[in-house]
């Protein structure tokens, strides 16, 4: 699948797991704070500025929904 982030990268990538890396390594890169940085895209998917993947887009994010894959590491 690839991951697109604005027209900064797009970029193919064999899971999640590697998506949230890649978006967070160029998030880091940047500089950018999460009003400036864009989101990364997948097919279906999108990568948030904490480098978390959600089901669907930005604009449809509700309160409760639990992502797709979570780069956070358990404590």
């Amino acid at each position: 699948m690839k991951l697109r982030i604005g027209n900064r990268l797009t970029i193919e990538v064999k899971d999640f797991a590697e998506a949230s890396r890649i978006y967070s390594a160029e998030r880091d890169a940047s500089g950018e704070g999460g009003s400036t940085f864009p989101v990364g895209r997948l097919p279906g998917h999108y990568v948030s500025y904490n480098g978390r993947v959600w089901k669907g887009s930005p604009k449809a994010w509700q309160a409760g929904n639990v992502p797709v894959y979570d780069n956070r590491v358990a404590t």
